[in-house]
């Protein structure tokens, strides 16, 4: 877990040109690799498409689980069957009304082969969905996911899953409108296209430039004090800093951490913790990290209570994949650095490591991610 660090200013309306216009400001470090929610899979789309569309459930501000799109639902005895009650007052942002069936043609797309998802993977606790996805069924109506009613949406878990409640919150399992697939094909979630049931919709896309979304007059819910919101995309830090500097954003986030010191005494920069975990993302299929020895010895290499301190952030460092906060640690071991342990491991994996090939480390083009990857260079 580490803090993040924002600056907020005063939202400025009518900074378009449109002095009754109330619009919000932010920015996007890159281009959203697809409006797609079936197959989107970085941090970007993250930002449109949470205000875009909406799922069955969601987070409350205690990270408990609250009906959304669903008004309530059911779980039977053995723990792996839920039935979902849909909401009657939701509509498309075109006026259809959203109904079980629409759930079931997203989720049969995030499995479909062809679709060749990401995520797909999510759904695997489904009884039949890891064989849809993999071929091995070609009939869907064997998987466990029907729409008993236009209002009442069946799951037929292959095991008691206790967290699948927590992710039905994830974009990749929101509903979508197949007729709309079918009439624009590929080009069906770009603006002036896509039909959304969330508080915004996209009203347009210049790339590497912005998005500008604009208030959905059909929201089910609170209807957003915003008319739009302007994301406009920015890759370098300093330039976004600027541009927040001068009133061109009024919210930027990620802060360069080497503007940090001249900023903590600004009453315009705020922290809160935020969970996320980072780690290297190991292809085990290559010599020498095929070995387990050798992963073990280059987790050991590397003292990770340092990074925080080499990036001047606040941060724990991580003895797995999800912070205790949330999932507090169970029974298991715990790779520690220990620089001798990892030596030795790897003389015994590989023989003389003088004869091992380089290894490469890939990352995105950042001030952190730059200052990271010599860190750990350095380290091993």
């Amino acid at each position: 877990m580490k803090n993040a660090w924002a600056l907020v200013g005063l939202f400025v309306f009518a900074l378009t040109g449109n002095a009754a216009e109330k619009q919000l400001k932010i920015r996007l470090v890159s281009d959203p690799t697809t409006f797609d929610w079936n197959r989107a899979h970085t941090d970007v789309e993250t930002y449109v498409l949470m205000n875009i569309m909406e799922g069955l459930v969601e987070f409350d501000s205690k990270m408990k689980v609250k009906p959304l799109l669903a008004e309530s639902w059911t779980v039977s005895e053995d723990q792996k069957t839920y039935t979902f009650k849909l909401r009657k007052d939701v509509k498309w942002s075109d006026g259809k009304a959203l109904t079980a069936d629409d759930f079931v043609a997203s989720w049969q797309r995030l499995l479909a082969p062809l679709t060749a998802a990401p995520y797909a993977y999510m759904l695997y606790d489904i009884d039949g969905a890891e064989a849809y996805n993999s071929k091995k069924l070609a009939d869907f109506s064997q998987v466990g996911i029907k729409a008993l009613s236009p209002t009442s949406l069946q799951i037929r878990l292959r095991r008691p899953v206790a967290y699948f409640i927590q992710m039905l919150t994830f974009w990749v399992t929101f509903p979508i409108r197949q007729d709309v697939i079918d009439k624009f094909g590929p080009s069906w979630s770009q603006p002036g296209k896509v039909v959304v049931l969330g508080p915004f919709l996209p009203a347009a896309y210049k790339p590497q430039s912005e998005i500008v979304l604009k208030r959905n007059p059909l929201y089910h819910g609170t209807k957003p004090d915003l008319d739009s919101v302007l994301m406009r995309i920015i890759n370098e830090d300093s330039t976004a800093l600027n541009l927040f500097k001068s009133g061109g954003l009024d919210f930027v986030r990620p802060v360069n951490f080497l503007e940090l010191s001249d900023l903590k005494t600004s009453p315009q920069l705020h922290t809160a913790p935020y969970f996320r975990t980072c780690f290297l993302n190991v292809n085990t299929s290559k010599y020498p990290l095929n070995l387990p020895k050798a992963r073990q010895a280059l987790s050991m290499g590397v003292d990770r209570s340092k990074i925080g301190a080499v990036l001047h952030r606040e941060m724990t460092s991580a003895d797995s994949l999800m912070d205790d906060t949330l999932f507090p640690a169970g029974k298991g071991t715990v790779i520690s650095f220990d620089g001798a342990r990892g030596a030795k491991l790897l003389k015994e994996a590989v023989g003389d490591p003088k004869a091992l090939p380089k290894l490469e480390l890939v990352t995105f083009a950042t001030d952190e991610n730059a200052l990271l990857s010599q860190f750990i260079q350095d380290q091993l």
